[in-house]
């Protein structure tokens, strides 16, 4: 068996296509680690806003509870 590729810069080369599929890897990259960083900055803001919806929630109880 033998490789396609005989040396690494020919791999990196990719037969003169190798800047738009290292492009292509690198935005891929790219979109799915902002969407991490999104999704993950999205939960943080949620956790917080239900936090503060429950504190209101049960000072509001606590005001009904007295009356």
């Amino acid at each position: 068996m033998t490789p396609y590729f005989k040396t690494f810069g020919d791999f990196l080369a990719m037969g003169g296509h190798g800047f738009y599929v290292w492009l292509c890897y690198a935005i891929t990259f790219l979109a799915v680690l902002g969407l991490i960083i999104y999704a993950k900055n999205e939960r943080k803001q949620t956790l917080q806003r239900l936090g503060r919806q429950h504190t209101q929630s049960r000072l509001t109880n606590k005001q009904r509870k007295q009356s």
